[in-house]
């Protein structure tokens, strides 16, 4: 027996519904006072809906990007979302940080929202970019010029004055007329740029020194220079006369599967401190529109659907399609920062890196960036923005130092893949009577150099620096480039700063005579455990948040400062030189005979070996 169950729950009430505008206006008095209004509601907003949502939903028309079809877009619980997510942003002056589900439109709402502010700030200015440049020509394309195409009120619809399309960026410009503050009928200009900013470091900073009102940066977790963009895009929304974000940036996107862990090591970093560098994070689940009835998610069941086809992809060996599932369908911002832990750290380790990435850019730490120059007396350090090497103190009588290296095998000479690693070196110091600061990274040094002897340099000048009171040392991996860094070191007469390899585990078949060591299994396992144990005990004397970005990454990433951090604990020999207790070689005795008194035998205990 079959049988029906009827669902009589009353379906929500939508959360807006579009009624079509007046097209004819008895007299002109009549339409000025009814575009008057609605500007009013562009910016106080109407009901539930702030301005620039109520001018969304009531004039632009959207392109399907499936059918093709133009359609006028619902108002959904989840544009209500993002749109308050806008107006907060604006009032505490920062830019505004959306991880979504895959499905919402993101790009649909914020390439149309131009015309909104150009209709509200009259003579203003919006900019946007994208990932690539082919991106960001099909977002001006079916986008931007789908919603200006599609205007239907002359009062709406601005002037075309120039538009540009080419390779590297799209251009706009419209007017309009609109009563200034005299009430007295004017007419403005405004400009839209698209621009690429990640083909190179320079594009960057392609919007720089200009100003705007409105910015769009599609697909921002996806964006290789998002930061360096970030840093310079955002001064163009601020008014300096009070020092404070005006203007609104809105970044965003789906945490694709081509994300890479270290990737989203970095975005976990961006949210992990929004409120120092001015974000207002928003997380949007997958479950938001999907399903739904007025405008209305479902969410009960499109998550019982995410996770069922979760369940589907998890029998399956390849667990790559489980994870790039989880990245486009997210329930919750952890399931995406997961991605991106590593198994190297026991969970108390773990959390002392967790929490020391949340706790250093708060702190007031003196680190200075340097260029270093040999002057044959002593190292010249002069103080530079774009230094590459950040020391948080300089070298003291009775400290020793180690210094570790991470070498690499090619250069910007040799090599210009974006996955090639830096060049690396780290500094730590002993046992410090003098400072609450013991056992800790005083300096890094992090880059891409032109040429590998550039960088073997820079590690020289370090070394002969921190040896000024001959009390540092120097290790690294003994490959190519660290014997021409050794040869150098030789070359120099700083030979006696070199440290040989150890024994660590007591094999007995390691040779100790030779310098530095061959980074096999054995050494990383070492090196790992020490790791854990110096995140356990002494996370808190680190103060570089590079080494902390770096301990973040998965296992098999490239983590050039964590690796010459951990050759300074091989160079150590432990992950715990303050607390650890000097271990007591174990001793064999015997009993001999040293001579006869009475006719009985004298003994005397002495240790074997002596």
């Amino acid at each position: 027996m079959s049988f029906t169950i009827i669902d009589n729950t009353e379906p929500p009430a939508p959360i807006f519904e579009y009624k079509p505008f007046p097209t004819i206006f008895r007299t002109e008095y009549e339409e000025q006072k009814f575009w008057a209004e609605e500007k009013r509601r562009y910016i106080e907003g109407y009901g539930e809906l702030t301005g620039a949502l109520y001018y969304y939903a009531t004039q632009v028309k959207l392109k399907d990007r499936v059918r093709g079809t133009i359609f006028r877009p619902t108002v959904r619980d989840v544009d209500v979302i993002m749109f308050n997510g806008i107006e907060e942003a604006k009032k505490q002056g920062k830019a505004l940080y959306i991880i979504k589900g895959r499905g919402v439109g993101l790009s649909s709402c914020m390439m149309s929202l131009p015309f909104y502010f150009f209709r509200v700030f009259p003579n203003s200015n919006c900019v946007a970019t994208s990932k690539d440049k082919k991106t960001l020509a099909t977002l001006f394309t079916d986008k931007t010029m789908i919603a200006y195409d599609n205007f239907e009120s002359p009062y709406i619809k601005p002037d075309l004055l120039a538009k540009n399309q080419t390779a590297n960026e799209s251009f706009l410009k419209v007017g309009m007329r609109y009563l200034n503050d005299n009430g007295k009928e004017s007419y403005a200009e405004s400009k839209f740029d698209c621009r690429d900013t990640q083909e190179s470091d320079k594009a960057a900073t392609n919007f720089s020194g200009g100003g705007a009102i409105y910015g769009f940066a599609d697909e921002a977790p996806l964006m290789p220079r998002m930061e360096l963009f970030f840093n310079s895009a955002i001064e163009i929304f601020k008014d300096h006369s009070i020092n404070k974000i005006v203007g609104s940036l809105i970044l965003g996107g789906t945490v694709e599967a081509t994300i890479k862990p270290d990737e989203i090591a970095k975005l976990q970093n961006i949210w992990a401190n929004a409120e120092i560098k001015k974000i207002l994070p928003l997380f949007i689940p997958a479950t938001y529109g999907k399903h739904m009835v007025n405008g209305w998610s479902n969410h009960a069941k499109a998550e019982q659907e995410i996770i069922e086809e979760r369940e589907q992809y998890a029998k399956l060996d390849d667990k790559s399609q489980l994870q790039a599932f989880i990245k486009n369908n997210p329930l919750s911002i952890d399931e995406i920062f997961n991605l991106a832990g590593s198994s190297s750290w026991d969970d108390y380790a773990l959390d002392n890196i967790n929490r020391r990435g949340i706790e250093i850019p708060k702190e007031k730490n003196a680190i200075g960036r340097y260029t270093l120059t040999d002057v044959h007396t002593h190292i010249q350090l002069k103080p530079t923005s774009n230094g590459v090497v950040k020391i948080l103190e300089q070298p003291k009588e009775g400290v020793r130092y180690i210094i570790g290296v991470d070498g690499i095998m090619t250069s910007e000479l040799s090599s210009t893949s974006k996955d090639a690693s830096d060049y690396a070196g780290l500094g730590m110091k002993g046992v410090d009577p003098s400072s609450e600061l013991q056992f800790a990274p005083i300096f890094v040094y992090k880059e891409r150099p032109k040429s590998i002897e550039d960088a073997n340099k820079n590690i020289l000048m370090l070394l002969k620096h921190y040896d000024k009171y001959g009390n540092a040392k120097i290790i690294g991996e003994t490959n190519a480039a660290g014997e021409h860094l050794l040869k150098m070191i030789q070359n120099a007469g700083l030979w006696h700063t070199v440290l040989y390899r150890k024994d660590l585990n007591k094999s007995g078949v390691v040779d100790t005579r030779k310098p530095w060591f061959y980074r096999n299994d054995p050494i990383k396992n070492w090196q790992y455990e020490a790791a854990n144990v110096y995140f356990k005990k002494y996370a808190n004397m680190i103060k570089f948040e590079e080494l902390i970005t770096d301990a973040k990454k998965p296992y098999d990433a490239n983590k050039d400062i964590l690796d010459a951090f951990m050759a300074c604990l091989y160079g150590w020999g432990t992950g715990d030189l303050l607390g650890e207790k000097p271990k007591e070689r174990k001793r064999a005795y015997m009993d001999i005979i040293v001579g006869w008194k009475n006719g009985l035998p004298v003994f005397e205990r002495r240790e074997l070996g002596q």
